[in-house]
């Protein structure tokens, strides 16, 4: 089997999540699959010691590993999260849209050409190695068909069942395309595990769980 693992957390910067990927892709290699792991990594330089405020750990790069960049130590929930972020995306857009607040709708996100090349040969590694198993096609046709039907029975509610802050965008919509919008956004804005429950709701009449604050 070809194997692809794709982490956002810095190779170099260990933590929980990638031990975790690299136990597995040891694993998968030594049951004599093909495996690649997609990647952060960050040098044992000045410039890494300046963006984590702490030097990288000077590893060698293992021959399943995909280097992908550079990452940037960000403090989130009592922890430091080394992740890549995407200053050029917003500089880019910037330009083009200048420096009033990009409100709702008032911008399209400017990618420049390289980062559209690596987020596309990523896409691509992931459709070739992940996404194409008949498996989990059939599955994600199942999950399609869930977020269609949960997106009718919101519409057609709406905006009674819509969380408060879509209810209120709903309302301020000036026409069906964009409450339609609104109501697509709520749903984007579910977990997986929330989409499920609030299928099994409306579409399943299942009795009403709490509304998130």
């Amino acid at each position: 089997m070809r194997i692809a693992l794709v982490t956002p957390y810095s190779w170099t910067y260990q933590g929980g999540v990638n031990r975790h990927v690299q136990s597995l892709a040891e694993e998968y290699i030594s049951r004599g699959h093909f495996v690649r792991v997609i990647a952060p990594f960050d040098p044992p330089d000045r410039l890494s010691k300046v963006l984590h405020r702490a030097p990288a750990e000077a590893r060698e790069i293992p021959d399943y590993l995909i280097p992908v960049g550079r990452t940037v130590g960000i403090n989130a929930n009592g922890a430091v999260s080394n992740i890549p972020i995407f200053p050029s995306g917003v500089t880019e857009t910037r330009r083009a849209y200048g420096p009033e607040p990009l409100t709702r709708y008032a911008a399209d996100l400017v990618v420049p050409g390289q980062v559209a090349a690596e987020v596309a040969l990523l896409k691509a590694l992931a459709l070739r190695y992940v996404m194409s198993d008949r498996d989990r096609r059939e599955q994600q046709s199942r999950q399609r068909e869930l977020l269609r039907e949960l997106t009718i029975a919101l519409n057609d509610r709406a905006p009674k069942d819509l969380e408060p802050v879509f209810q209120e965008l709903w309302r301020e919509a000036p026409d069906d395309a964009g409450r339609l919008r609104v109501v697509i956004d709520q749903v984007a804005a579910l977990t997986d595990a929330q989409a499920r429950r609030w299928h099994r709701r409306l579409v399943g009449g299942e009795p009403d769980p709490p509304m998130m604050s």
